[in-house]
């Protein structure tokens, strides 16, 4: 078996392997520049660098090849086909410009990918002005639900919002665990707008760390429009801060009944603008219903990126 992984079609050029037994190789045919590499991650990663990338950069020397330009817009609260639908038709078919659309947890990234000669798609020329135009134009077809743009997070996209404005947040959890502190915490800097995560998930933490009166608990239950509001105001009275947000709900797969069914989830928002800078006299005291499927790790990402999202488009309105 170790003697066939060292077989290289005739005509190859080997790319060497020095962590394992199989080489890789690489050849021209059909007009196609062909690379194959081992499997194993570790191997393949430093053969690519070593051995592909400087093939790839001589042999884009020696031919005219297209250059592929690819922009991303990401999205969230708005079901693929319906961004489809809203888009499909706004993109001219001599523009050249496809529309890719990928569904996750996190929402729908929309991308459109064209390609030309090098130095078209950028810059002030026909191509690019038409690409730009294209790109803009959808992103005015999809409005809000647009939350970045190429590599950029929601947890970054938030922070940005809340550091440029210097405002204040604190986030009461209970059906996330900590994801949505774990998420914002990921961002360097981020101790500069963030002031504290409570994960609240019994009853009893509730009112203890967020003074939510039993009686309410007891009337409405925890995974309640009016429990969420309560827990936003709560870890904001209890930390002083600009914004508090807070989620809850039924992540699965038990504790749902027909009418609170599993991926039922409330999000929970009090925000006190004038604490700020660039004050304002009126504040924003709301809770906003969703309801996810998937099993209990994707309720809880989609619940986590939910509560950023209500928090984004508070900012930004």
């Amino acid at each position: 078996a170790q003697m066939r992984q060292g077989l290289i079609p005739s005509g190859a050029e080997v790319i060497a392997n020095p962590v394992g037994s199989a080489p890789g190789f690489c050849l021209t045919w059909n007009r196609c520049f062909l690379v194959a590499l081992p499997g194993v991650p570790a191997e393949a990663r430093g053969m690519f660098m070593a051995g592909v990338v400087p093939r790839l950069a001589a042999e884009r020397a020696t031919r005219r090849l297209p250059v592929i330009e690819r922009r991303l817009l990401h999205t969230f609260g708005v079901a693929e086909p319906d961004i489809e639908q809203q888009i499909k038709n706004r993109i001219p078919v001599k523009s050249g410009v496809r529309l890719g659309l990928q569904a996750s947890p996190l929402g729908v990234t929309v991308s459109l990918t064209a390609s030309g000669e090098r130095g078209k798609l950028r810059g002030e020329n026909k191509d690019a002005r038409l690409f730009d135009r294209v790109l803009k134009d959808v992103q005015t077809r999809l409005g809000s639900c647009v939350y970045a743009e190429g590599s950029e997070t929601m947890e970054q996209v938030v922070g940005r919002l809340l550091a440029s404005r210097g405002l204040t947040l604190a986030v009461a959890e209970s059906c996330t665990g900590g994801l949505i502190g774990h998420r914002l915490t990921q961002v360097p800097g981020s101790s500069a707008y963030l002031d504290r995560v409570v994960v609240c998930y019994s009853d009893q933490a509730k009112t203890e760390l967020l003074d939510i009166p039993a009686e309410l608990l007891a009337r409405y239950g925890a995974v309640s429009e009016e429990v969420a509001r309560a827990m936003a105001s709560g870890i904001r009275a209890r930390s002083q801060v600009s914004i508090g947000v807070s989620v809850t709900g039924i992540a699965g797969p038990g504790g749902g009944t027909a009418h609170k069914p599993v991926g039922l989830v409330f999000v929970g928002l009090d925000a006190d603008f004038s604490q700020g800078p660039k004050r304002r006299r009126n504040g924003t005291r709301l809770a906003q219903e969703f309801r996810f499927h998937g099993d209990r790790e994707t309720i809880k990402l989609r619940a986590s990126q939910a509560t950023m999202d209500v928090l984004r488009r508070c900012l930004i309105s």
